[in-house]
């Protein structure tokens, strides 16, 4: 067990590791992959070809995911270089491409699937779908509605304060922050799921075609081998076998995060140790070294940014101290954490279980309102009874224009000069304190003692009544 901190410890950098020496040679492979497959898929025999048009916008999405997403993750979580955090125009346009080129990666292989369905079928008319009129059109219209789809992400991300000098440009916490990893979630299973079941498609439509055979027909002069109207040329095999390598290579990637994602949801109100939230935190962070679903940053020790850093941070500009001692309740880091399902509930000690309210009826509670109301959590929801009723007492109290809440660290100031002690012993009939007393205890002698102290006991016994 001693050697679990230091092992965990050593796990934290292998994220930072990662990105320094394994993104570069990532990028590097990417990069050449990619105009490779363009000079390929353009050339004259294979640019007639509809697959042809689909591959070359997909390796066009993976050079823009690479060059918006992995470039500047690499250079931040690798080299400390953010350029992101310093210009609100760059984050959320680096985000909106980076969220565009995820999404229509997948959308374009998905296309190129269906396309090989088309090509491979016995049916006639099912074929003559397969044109490059269609994949102009497939590809122009996807592209164009996946780009209004996300136009949100321009105005819902933000420069966010996480930590000391620590910033990272990611969506806006609360509500869209929850949608977005649910969106995730729901793209990483439903891409998965169509991906592989177009792939048996066209498996299965090939291994129809090789069953049928040529019609033969028989002249007196020569014997005329009719190869039928489905052709399965060689330059559609290779196509088709690119396609389903591409959609293995891409699966085995995505199929580890989207399970990953499924565990985070289902556990997420589960109570988890430090040690095995850090553990947790690492894995996704290798995980989605090539998804742009998390935060992910790297403060001045090189110690990774994770929720509970967050909920510390938070806390301590309303004077709590969060310490390794202290341990978040659910409904605090429903207000103070990310990724968290915040409860839609009434959390007013008077509220009654067996007469529920309506969930669009809670409502989160002020800062200010948490306050006043006793055990009540920070961030917590008020119904509409518990909210009227709590505005009403607000009318007869007096508003708090700032909220204070002493800690360990706070700073009191105590006047004791003897001008104000003599002002406390007037009140109490007591004479004052003379002029001697100015010196030290050491200076005092030893009958000074014995006249402060029974001044003191006078003072305490008549004062203890009207107190």
């Amino acid at each position: 067990m001693s050697s679990s901190p230091n092992i965990l410890s050593t796990a934290q950098l292998a994220p930072k590791y990662l990105y320094q020496f394994g993104s570069p040679v990532l990028m590097l492979i990417g990069t050449v992959g990619c105009i490779l497959n363009l000079l390929v898929f353009n050339r004259k025999n294979l640019r007639k070809n509809p697959c042809s048009i689909y591959f070359s916008a997909y390796n066009l999405a993976n050079f823009a995911y690479i060059c918006s997403s992995l470039l500047p993750l690499t250079l931040s979580l690798g080299y400390s270089i953010d350029f992101s955090t310093r210009n609100i125009v760059i984050c959320r346009v680096r985000l909106y491409i980076t969220i565009l080129s995820n999404v229509l990666s997948p959308f374009y292989l998905i296309l190129a699937s269906i396309d090989r369905i088309f090509i491979t079928s016995t049916n006639v008319l099912t074929r003559r779908r397969s044109t490059l009129r269609f994949a102009y059109i497939y590809v122009a219209i996807g592209t164009l509605f996946w780009a209004l789809f996300h136009t949100h992400t321009l105005f819902l991300t933000n420069i966010i304060h996480i930590g000391p000098n620590t910033f990272i440009c990611y969506f806006q916490l609360g509500v869209y922050l929850s949608f977005n990893t649910y969106y995730s979630l729901f793209k990483a299973t439903i891409t998965l799921l169509l991906m592989t079941v177009f792939g048996m498609w066209s498996i299965r439509n090939i291994r129809g075609l090789q069953r049928v055979k040529p019609a033969t027909i028989v002249s007196s002069t020569v014997t005329t081998v009719v190869s039928g109207p489905h052709s399965n040329s060689s330059k559609d095999r290779q196509l088709t076998f690119i396609l389903l390598m591409d959609i293995i290579t891409y699966a085995l990637f995505s199929f580890a995060l989207a399970i990953y994602l499924i565990y985070q949801q289902i556990t997420q109100n589960y109570v988890k140790s430090a040690q095995q939230t850090q553990i947790e935190n690492i894995k996704f962070e290798i995980l989605s070294a090539h998804e742009e679903t998390s935060p992910k940053h790297v403060d001045d020790d090189d110690k990774i940014m994770n929720e509970r850093n967050l909920i510390a941070n938070r806390l301590e500009r309303l004077n709590i101290i969060v310490d390794d001692a202290t341990s978040i309740c659910p409904k605090h880091r429903s207000s103070f954490g990310i990724v968290w399902f915040q409860s839609k509930q009434c959390y007013h000690p008077d509220y009654d279980p067996k007469r529920p309210a309506h969930s669009t009826d809670c409502r989160p509670a002020s800062l200010d309102v948490s306050s006043r109301i006793q055990d009540f959590p920070i961030g917590g929801c008020l119904c509409t009874v518990h909210r009227k009723n709590q505005q009403k007492i607000d009318r007869h109290c007096p508003s708090m224009d700032d909220i204070t809440i002493g800690t360990q660290s706070s700073n009191f100031i105590v006047d004791d000069t003897r001008t104000h002690v003599n002002q406390i012993l007037e009140q109490a009939n007591i004479s004052p304190i003379n002029s001697q007393s100015r010196k030290t205890l050491k200076e005092q002698p030893a009958s000074g003692i014995r006249r402060l102290l029974s001044k003191f006991r006078r003072t305490v016994d008549t004062l203890r009544e009207p107190v």
